[in-house]
């Protein structure tokens, strides 16, 4: 998804998954950490990426990735 934002130029998209998957990533190692070691950091990324699929599909079904169309204002 990160290249389909790149070629649509929907970079707002990708920075906002990306900036959410890092958080979910954190949280949820830190989280996880503390009761299953390295094995907690490890499922903390697995579910981050889960976290980023399920939002970058949802912001795909919605269309919100498509470009604004421009109003033309000489016409």
């Amino acid at each position: 998804f990160h290249g389909f934002y790149r070629g649509a130029k929907a970079m707002r998209h990708l920075f906002f998954v990306s900036i959410f998957g890092a958080l979910v990533r954190y949280v949820a190692s830190i989280i996880l950490i503390d009761s299953m070691g390295m094995d907690g950091f490890y499922l903390g990324w697995v579910i981050s990426w889960i976290a980023e699929a399920i939002v970058n599909i949802v912001l795909f079904c919605l269309g919100k990735w498509q470009p604004k169309l421009q109003e033309n204002s000489e016409t």
